[in-house]
């Protein structure tokens, strides 16, 4: 694009950084350019961007429709509540038809990188909007939180049997404990009623 005087407008890169550790990385788009030996380096572009850190650089509470500012309260938002009160926020914020773009920017961004890091495991589904975030966390934080249940009550009873086993039939090896560990629950249980009535470790697994 150039304006009607022939000049280009005016181009800011923004890197927006929230790492632990302070931001280590180039400052300037040239020292990220190899060039080869011999090179054109008037050819180089020289750009300097931007840097925000949210981690030592708190945006200004009173710029409540900032987008930097609700991208980072996501990034630190640990609970399924903070992020649905985010994204409502988002949505109203990005509400016209100029914002379609970003909405499709945050929409990718809660998809691919901040749901799956908070719900691990979770099923994702292929969001397209927004408006659909909300009442697909909803039914993603109660299928996460079951899976969660299940899982802890299985190991529960990995554990049991393992504890079970030793004291019956001494200390087991390695692979039988990984043999445990992998174990379904269906497949526990039927461990668990063979050790009432078997004489030998080999019987307890069918073998």
């Amino acid at each position: 694009m150039v304006t009607g005087e022939g000049r280009l407008p005016m181009l800011i890169s923004l890197v927006l950084y929230n790492g632990v550790r302070g931001w280590s990385g180039a400052r300037e788009i040239s020292e990220l350019i190899e060039i080869a030996p011999g090179g054109p380096l008037r050819c180089v572009p020289k750009l300097w961007f931007l840097l925000v850190d949210a981690q030592r650089e708190r945006l200004p509470e009173s710029e409540p429709d900032n987008l930097a500012g609700l991208l980072f309260a996501l990034e630190r938002s640990r609970s399924p509540e903070e992020i649905d009160r985010g994204v409502a926020r988002l949505a109203e914020v990005l509400h016209g038809p100029d914002s379609l773009e970003l909405r499709r920017a945050f929409t990718a961004f809660l998809r691919h990188s901040l749901l799956p890091a908070r719900f691990p495991g979770a099923r994702i589904p292929a969001i397209q909007d927004l408006e659909e975030v909300r009442p697909m966390l909803r039914e993603t934080v109660q299928e996460w939180t079951q899976q969660w249940l299940e899982e802890g009550r299985q190991q529960g009873e990995a554990r049991l049997l393992t504890r079970q086993l030793q004291q019956r039939f001494g200390p087991l090896t390695e692979a039988d404990q990984v043999r445990i560990q992998n174990a379904d629950a269906d497949q526990l249980l039927e461990w668990g009623d063979r050790l009432l009535t078997a004489r030998t470790l080999s019987e307890v697994f069918g073998e």
